[in-house]
């Protein structure tokens, strides 16, 4: 495998964005996990895809890829929230979004003991 250089870039719910090499291709579907042949090839997948099913082919290409090394990344709904119904990428993922807790009352930093001290990431 080559090694990737990433670069900060912008996605949308339902935009997967895969890395090979030093190049970046965005896809807007989800049969790209059932193309063996570019999915082997890939370093890094970042997926940002929610609340949807995916089919055979392409979860059975997803998870071999990971399975053999290719790195599987993203935040929230993304990836925890993707595909509910399907079991096997539970388990690949390794958990599942439920629901959000109580919204309201004061989150800033260093107000609970979740937030910690963030200062220190202010100049990032």
């Amino acid at each position: 495998m080559t090694t990737v250089t990433l670069t900060a870039w912008e996605v949308a719910p339902g935009v997967l964005v895969v890395s090979v090499g030093r190049n970046t291709a965005v896809r807007l579907c989800l049969e790209i996990y059932a193309d063996a042949e570019l999915i082997s090839g890939l370093d890094l997948i970042v997926q940002c895809w929610t609340l949807d099913e995916i089919d055979r082919p392409s979860l059975t290409g997803l998870i071999r890829a990971v399975s053999a090394g290719t790195a599987f990344a993203g935040w929230h709904g993304g990836i925890a929230d993707s595909f509910r119904n399907s079991t096997h990428y539970l388990q690949m993922v390794g958990g599942q979004f439920v629901a959000h807790g109580p919204q309201g009352g004061n989150h800033a930093a260093g107000s609970s003991d979740c937030a910690g001290d963030l200062d220190q990431f202010a100049e990032l």
